[in-house]
């Protein structure tokens, strides 16, 4: 009896045995392969009243952020906290001026730093810092949730290093007759399948871009004819390329 017991546990674990060996090793790859830890959706959500017009986590554990907000008021943004519960850190801004009904980029090319950035991903939180126009220098924030996979570029204009990247344009755009940063110009090819416009410093910058050579231009209040007019940008696979525009605004047609 004592030995067909031994013969019937033998047999139960060379029969279940390897099978348990193998699920191991499958759950194992698949661990590798990222199955049990996917890449966060891409999201970036404030409360009513502010909007994410763009963002992007670099993999430096930066944020970059372009916010909009419709609060019927002249918002000036004076700080960007970024990270999770316990590692929140804080940027002073250069007093970004966001217009209700407008956005503007508020971390600068560079990005703000995030507490609790992993080189994957990022899962968090991000604060402004804000006064109101009118309601004298009382500090207000609003808090906002962002997740997103990070974005294998430099942020200096730089190589992001090897393998089939996608990069990315930016520049600066000013009035010709002022010599002042222009915001509110829209950088674009001529079907707009890719876009953006510049900030209150005058910057802009385009993500997302197959390595080839692109035809853009600069928009300002339906003039399309800003210095230079289209020029050819080559944009290489993990880094940017720059184009600045110089924009005619003496008056509301082009010359």
């Amino acid at each position: 009896m004592r030995h067909s017991r031994a013969q019937a546990a033998m047999e139960f674990l060379m029969t279940y045995g390897w099978a348990v060996l193998i699920l191991m090793v499958v759950i194992a790859i698949l661990y590798y392969l990222g199955v049990f830890s996917p890449s966060p959706p891409r999201s970036c959500v404030f409360p009513a009243g502010f909007t994410c017009y763009e963002f992007e986590v670099y993999q430096n554990g930066s944020l970059y952020l372009d916010v909009g907000q419709a609060t019927g008021k002249m918002v000036t943004v004076t700080a960007v906290g970024c990270g999770v519960t316990g590692d929140i850190r804080w940027t002073t801004v250069n007093d970004v001026v966001v217009r209700s009904g407008t956005h503007a980029n508020v971390t600068g090319l560079a990005g703000a730093p995030c507490g609790g950035a992993s080189a994957s991903s990022f899962r968090g939180s991000a604060i402004l810092n804000y006064t109101v126009s009118g309601s004298g220098l009382t500090a207000r924030s609003v808090t906002g949730s962002v997740s997103a996979p990070v974005t294998v570029v430099s942020t200096d204009g730089g190589s992001g290093g090897g393998g089939s990247q996608q990069g990315w344009i930016f520049g600066y755009v000013n009035s010709s007759v002022t010599g002042a940063p222009l915001q509110y110009t829209a950088i674009s090819n001529a079907s707009f399948t890719l876009y953006n416009d510049s900030d209150a410093s005058g910057n802009y910058v385009i993500y997302g871009l197959a390595p080839g050579t692109y035809t853009i231009r600069a928009t300002w209040q339906g003039c399309k004819g800003g210095t230079p007019a289209l020029p050819s940008v080559v944009v290489s696979s993990g880094s940017g390329t720059e184009q600045n525009f110089t924009v005619y605004t003496g008056g509301p047609v082009c010359p």
